[in-house]
């Protein structure tokens, strides 16, 4: 698999109304576009020609035995890519049948 290590960057912690607060570390998130995450930045122009710049970020609950009252959730940059046609194919010939 073509992942690349868990890029963390902030808390989250549950609200009520189903709702989550996060905390965004953007000094780690800087760090990680400058490097790491720099080939998961999106850019797109908007209809006036702004030009936008984006990351996908992921949330996902902590193990209970990490959860405390101020952190429930971990934030981390979205790291995952479609497997191309041509990994697919190599899985597919490692078939022991």
């Amino acid at each position: 698999m073509s992942e690349l290590k868990s890029l963390y960057v902030g808390s989250g912690q549950k609200i009520p109304k189903e709702g989550i607060k996060i905390q965004l570390d953007l000094t780690q998130l800087w760090e990680y576009t400058k490097g790491e995450a720099a080939l998961k930045i999106k850019e797109y122009k908007d209809k006036n020609g702004k030009v936008h710049k984006t990351i996908d970020l992921v949330i996902f609950p902590l193990k209970e035995q990490n959860q405390n009252q101020y952190r429930t959730h971990s934030v981390k940059i979205d790291t995952w890519e479609k497997p191309t046609n041509e990994s697919k194919e190599q899985s597919d010939n490692d078939m022991p049948f």
